[in-house]
């Protein structure tokens, strides 16, 4: 069985799975050779497809006003037997990536990113945080999650409250902390966010006002000292706490997973944790615990975690591949 899954948001991605094993993943701008490459035309494939494909399944955050276009793109490049899309799954399809390549046979998977897809059609709020309790074959079920407005002005402010499980705020992520910040200092929001964990190492450390309070971020603390933030120097101390207080809160937030569900395994992906200088304090400070972080966090991964995901699903196989290495290829882009 040929599993195609393709990514169609930021970092668009392509990975072909022969009979639950990955065969390669490509991120598609080193097809096209241009860089930040969104997905505007049919791909071309020919290179790397040699064979029908049994599934074909698209991953995205969920854009009205993009997808459908990306998708007929992606559909008329591919010849396939069956179709799958869901604009409500993007957290599930990292949790799963990072839950298939651990080699846990079961885990707590938390992501963190920018935001990701609504929690449905009528409400304006996207997931920022996740939590899912992972096992074999294809149960990634969602313990808690915080959807955020994404209204950084508070123009749309609707409050703190929860609809079930789930928090709502108008509380920006520790995802959006960066690329906003990336945006002021001149940098590209979706790809520069590395920059600025470089900056952070030349501030000087210092603190006044937390940015979170309960959780949640308050838009007009971290604001109001972005916008105070206009030499080298002080975008340098900026960095610093800005690398300081996501990582204070994602501590919290992980313990008090651990204090609700106890678990011994804890998987990280979404683009937060491609943050691998803060990587390490989590390491630290949950020393009894069992940590995986997802190498592929953006999400060019979640094609991966959708493949992964759709074979369990499909065949009730539970056989654990764990990750040997993330040099998937294929050969042939090592010698374009």
């Amino acid at each position: 069985m040929y599993i195609l899954a393709v990514n169609i948001s930021h970092h668009p991605s392509t990975v072909s799975i022969k009979d639950g094993n990955v065969e390669w993943y490509i991120e598609n701008e080193r097809i096209s050779r241009i860089k930040d490459y969104i997905i505007n035309e049919p791909l071309n494939t020919k290179k790397f497809i040699n064979n029908h494909v049994d599934h074909l399944i698209i991953t995205s955050f969920g854009s009205s006003l993009y997808d459908p276009d990306r998708i007929e793109c992606v559909k008329n490049s591919v010849s396939h037997s069956e179709f799958h899309y869901d604009l409500n799954v993007h957290h599930k399809y990292h949790a799963a990536n990072a839950f298939y390549d651990s080699g846990f046979d079961e885990c707590i998977a938390i992501v963190m990113d920018g935001f990701g897809a609504l929690r449905d059609v009528t409400n304006p709020h996207r997931e920022i945080e996740s939590s899912y309790l992972c096992s074999y074959p294809d149960k990634i079920i969602p313990l808690e999650k915080h959807y955020s407005i994404c209204d950084i002005y508070g123009v749309g402010y609707k409050g703190t409250f929860y609809i079930e499980n789930d928090l709502m705020s108008d509380g920006i992520s520790v995802g959006y902390m960066f690329s906003q910040t990336c945006y002021k200092f001149g940098m590209n929001s979706s790809t520069d966010a590395g920059k600025l964990m470089g900056m952070a190492a030349y501030g000087n450390p210092s603190y006044g006002d937390h940015w979170f309070i309960d959780g949640v971020a308050n838009n007009h603390l971290f604001l109001s000292e972005l916008d105070e933030a206009n030499t080298f120097q002080e975008r340098a101390d900026f960095c610093w706490k800005l690398q300081q207080e996501t990582k204070n809160h994602t501590i919290n937030y992980i313990s008090n997973i651990i204090n609700k569900y106890s678990p011994k395994n804890i998987v990280l992906s979404g683009g937060y944790f491609l943050n691998c200088v803060n990587n390490y304090a989590y390491l630290k400070a949950f020393p009894d615990i069992n940590f995986y972080i997802d190498p592929i966090a953006h999400d060019g991964g979640t094609a991966l975690g959708a493949a992964k995901l759709l074979w369990y699903n499909i065949t009730g196989d539970t056989t654990i591949r764990k990750i040997n290495n993330i040099y998937y290829g294929p050969i042939w882009q090592h010698t374009l």
